[in-house]
């Protein structure tokens, strides 16, 4: 458990696991664990988000004039984050989330938003921050910040599946853009809001049961919050807070059942399925990750509310 003056950090991810399921917390946060079996689709986000850093990165220090040099730039930095996120764990060959379709997405990416040029210019890229609130210290980072027809926002990248405009509803009352718009304003970072950037790749299977030609789609929806919205993200944060904070003092984390199929098999089912007392699980289908969201960058922004 990372503490400064007393304080529990947090992030998006932690408190969203923690809301899921204290259990899986445990698992995932405490113990470190995540299954041997690799997710795709987070390593295709993960590779998705490294192109686009590399590329805007590169747009950032040297303008638009050195295209070029950002998708050479980009396509190494994507491959390497495939390379990093495929080792240690095991995946599903048999899928349509590709390293190949990756790179393919992100040329239609570019073609589709080739008027960039004219209109977005690149502020900042990937910042991480914590700021101490007076119940918990809220860690995140920021993707990138942006000035798209001479108004500023903070561009925040997602990949899915599904519909873009059912991710899009969903991502108008996320916790996460939430509590990043706040994060900009306390940071001093005018924006107008976060402008949710989503690729979509689906694809199926024909009869010969071999996955078809991936369907691209590209949108950037706005989403604008109010201070509403900041007080009910921040009291719902302090809740989970005092929660977690319980957990760790009596060494109690209850299972919740209601999550074992959120979204599909939850992936820590083997562990609580052994009925075993806490420390004593066979873990072979288990490796050790940390996750620490500061450490994903260099540089990490601090402040105090």
């Amino acid at each position: 458990m990372e503490t400064t003056n007393g304080k529990l950090h947090i992030d998006h991810s932690r408190r969203s696991c923690a809301s899921s399921c204290l259990r899986k917390y445990y698992w995932r946060y405490v113990r470190n664990l995540v299954p041997k079996m690799g997710s795709n689709a987070l390593r295709y986000g993960s590779t998705w988000h490294a192109f686009l850093d590399g590329f805007y990165s590169t747009i950032k220090d040297n303008g638009w004039s050195a295209s070029h040099s950002a998708f050479e730039a980009a396509f190494s930095q994507g491959k390497e984050t495939w390379q990093k996120e495929s080792s240690g764990q095991d995946f599903y060959s048999d899928d349509y989330r590709t390293f190949e379709n990756c790179t393919k997405a992100f040329l239609e990416y570019n073609n589709y938003y080739q008027m960039d040029k004219e209109m977005l210019r690149v502020i900042d890229i990937e910042k991480a921050f914590s700021i101490e609130f007076p119940d918990f210290i809220f860690d995140g980072k920021l993707d990138l910040q942006i000035e798209l027809n001479g108004v500023n926002w903070l561009m925040e990248h997602k990949t899915t599946s599904q519909y873009i405009s059912t991710q899009a509803e969903r991502m108008n009352r996320a916790a996460q853009t939430i509590g990043y718009w706040n994060a900009c304003r306390i940071l001093g970072f005018e924006m107008e809001g976060i402008l949710i950037n989503f690729h979509q790749l689906t694809s199926r299977k024909n009869k010969a049961g071999s996955w078809g030609e991936p369907t691209m789609a590209f949108q950037r929806t706005p989403q604008l919050y109010t201070k509403q919205n900041v007080d009910d993200w921040y009291t719902h944060f302090a809740w989970e807070v005092h929660n977690l904070e319980r957990c760790y003092e009596t060494s109690t984390w209850p299972k919740n059942y209601d999550s074992c199929y959120q979204f599909g098999r939850c992936g820590y089912l083997p562990l609580c399925d052994q009925y075993r007392p806490l420390g004593e699980e066979q873990l072979s289908h288990f490796i050790e990750k940390k996750w620490d969201v500061k450490k994903t960058v260099s540089e990490v922004i601090y402040a105090v509310v």
